[in-house]
């Protein structure tokens, strides 16, 4: 009766309100394999519900890892955006025209015309 109970609030929560919540479990786009909840789920059918009193807690720390993960990763991503677009800022004032001063990137081709 208790396994079939968290069957149903565990199916409830992946049918109707995880698809809405507007992200998805960090350990499943981290790591390519099944979300916490579908975990959960395999948990349930497979040993019983009082199980996930120990499975969970261990899971959540697994999805908590792959999300500092997935932050680091993307902090290092901007950061890297950053120094591109800087890069590109002194490629331009290093490519200034030497008579009238415009940057290459605001002209393209300098033909020192006004």
């Amino acid at each position: 009766m208790i396994d079939s109970a968290a069957l149903k609030a565990i199916g409830v929560y992946q049918r109707y309100l995880s698809p809405y919540k507007g992200f998805c479990c960090a350990y499943r786009v981290h790591s390519g394999r099944a979300s916490c909840s579908e975990y959960a789920r395999r948990i349930v059918r497979r040993i019983g519900a009082l199980a996930l009193l120990q499975a969970l807690p261990r899971q959540f720390a697994r999805c908590r890892s792959a999300f500092a993960a997935l932050r680091s990763r993307s902090e290092q991503q901007r950061a890297e955006r950053r120094e591109r677009r800087r890069e590109a800022g002194r490629d331009c004032i290093e490519n200034a025209c030497e008579e009238c001063g415009n940057s290459a990137c605001d002209v393209g081709a300098c033909d020192c015309s006004p």
